[in-house]
């Protein structure tokens, strides 16, 4: 009896975006975690597609109104 093929390995549906390069992950146990629930489903929708459009991680765009606001930046 032959051996078993491997199969291929599956590729993801959707590209990985990874870390923004604006936002280096912080060495040790220096950053924070945050969990942010109950976001309307309508808004998460938009936000999810307009940042598969742009290219961008739900992170750094988090991340980036964070510094918006930390620093005084537009609302």
């Amino acid at each position: 009896m032959a051996p078993k093929a491997k199969a291929a390995p599956r590729r993801r549906a959707t590209p990985d975006r990874g870390y923004s390069r604006n936002y280096p992950i912080p060495p040790g146990q220096t950053g924070r975690r945050y969990l942010l629930d109950a976001i309307p489903p309508a808004l998460w929708a938009k936000v999810k597609a307009k940042a598969t459009r742009e290219g961008r991680s739900i992170r750094s765009i988090a991340l980036d109104a964070f510094t918006a606001y930390a620093t005084g930046g537009p609302r």
